[in-house]
């Protein structure tokens, strides 16, 4: 068995095996998290600079869609590409090469000069971001004790909403001061400090290690072997299909809302901006209460509540508008049913082995946000054929997809506490 030397209690335990987290524990989840928070930020700053960009370049609605859309798609891509490289090199060396490599894609939009370069360096930007989740995600749940995965996802999860609080602020704030150009290019620093620190800081995950040592020792190849994938196919299948469901409630709904509160409701950009703020602060606390309770009651109960609160708030902030004190306060309780995303993490490790788990982990979440590449379009659709419904009605699809999400989540079977090491 593997022994991990610094910052262990006791060098005879793997990681999970620790009754309490140690030091090395929290690096490892602190590295996560920060990449995460900018892994999302720099993902959803260009829906709070597309006012902008649409002005100066010209675009139609449909081709603001195109560009977030093609993001998505790089996701997808990235996510399956840098999965399986995990699997293959270790979660440590990808978690660094994903950072880098969405810092990049955000850097060079600042430099864009029409509809074509910005859409290609959204794609370098969403292949990175694609990459991060699942490896942040295998290395978090590999190293954690079984009783404090769920807890540990949601926190790590919940770097999502602090990434969209970050782009408000930059989007709708900032933005006034340095320029949609700017924004870009500043957003790219803090993406290269954190790629630094893990290189010098991040240790790799034990697990991974001693399936790698298991496999020299036995003198096994390292290419991928694809029949072993057959048996996982059934929960592959079903995982992305719920991973789908819930990134086209998300991004139907946060592609669209600022422009839908600044310019349907009349918000404006900066009022429109803070309600987005109050809805992720919703979302954080939401993300750690999904954590907890899923630690106590399971991860599909925890699933069904979290979508039914997240579709009530949609309702009032779209379909049932009775006044702003009213929508401000459901769009609040919006942003807490967003926590069931603190759940795929957790879920997903436990449901994959080791050998597969990052590649399979990211197959699912990302190539659902790859097919998150229609949902913008939604909104557009719906006022095309209906236009008495307007983007609320559009928008308000959200809570079908969540509604069958609550329900089908109860075909994966239960992995609450669940042990993945499974190299023996």
């Amino acid at each position: 068995m593997l022994l991990i030397m610094n910052d262990a209690f006791n060098a005879n335990l793997m990681l999970y095996q620790y009754k309490k987290p140690a030091a090395i524990h929290w690096r490892i989840l602190s590295f996560a998290l920060l990449g995460w928070i900018f892994d999302f930020y720099d993902l959803i700053l260009y829906t709070f600079l597309l006012e902008q960009i649409k002005v100066e370049f010209l675009l139609l609605n449909t081709e603001v869609a195109l560009i977030m859309g093609f993001s998505l798609l790089a996701t997808a891509i990235g996510g399956i590409f840098f999965g399986y490289v995990s699997d293959r090199i270790g979660r440590r060396k990808v978690l660094i090469i994903a950072t880098v490599t969405y810092s990049i894609g955000t850097f060079l939009c600042g430099l864009s000069i029409g509809l074509y370069d910005l859409l290609l360096y959204r794609v370098i930007t969403g292949l990175g971001v694609g990459g991060e989740w699942g490896v942040a995600q295998a290395l978090t749940n590999e190293t954690f004790p079984p009783d404090m995965k769920g807890r540990a996802g949601a926190v790590l999860q919940a770097g999502a909403p602090v990434g969209v609080s970050l782009s408000a602020i930059i989007g709708s704030i900032l933005m006034e001061l340095l320029g949609w150009r700017m924004c870009f290019m500043v957003s790219a620093a803090p993406s290269l400090v954190i790629a630094i620190g893990m290189f010098l800081w991040l240790p790799e995950s034990d697990i991974w290690l001693k399936l790698k040592n298991a496999k020299l020792t036995q003198k096994q190849e390292k290419r991928l072997d694809f029949t072993k994938l057959r048996p996982l196919l059934k929960n592959t299948l079903i995982g992305a299909s719920l991973a789908t469901l819930g990134m086209y409630a998300y991004w139907l709904i946060f592609t669209w809302l600022p422009h839908y509160l600044a310019s349907e409701r009349g918000l404006g950009i900066v009022s429109a901006g803070i309600w987005i703020v109050v809805s992720q602060i919703g979302a954080f606390i939401g993300h750690l209460i999904f954590g907890s309770l899923a630690d106590r009651i399971g991860r599909r109960a925890s699933f069904t509540i979290f979508t039914t609160i997240q579709s009530i708030g949609i309702l009032f902030v779209t379909l049932i508008w009775y006044s702003d004190f009213t929508a401000l306060i459901s769009i609040f309780f919006l942003g807490i049913g967003i926590g069931y995303f603190a759940g795929f993490g957790p879920v997903f490790a436990e449901i994959f082995p080791t050998e597969y788990r990052s590649t399979l982990s990211g197959l699912c979440y990302n190539v659902a946000r790859g097919l998150s590449f229609f949902a913008p379009y939604a909104p557009l659709l719906v006022t095309a054929l209906y236009p008495s419904a307007g983007f609320a009605g559009g928008m308000a699809l959200a809570i079908l997809f969540n509604t069958i999400l609550g329900v089908s989540i109860w075909i994966l079977p239960e992995t609450k506490g669940k042990i993945i090491d499974d190299v023996h």
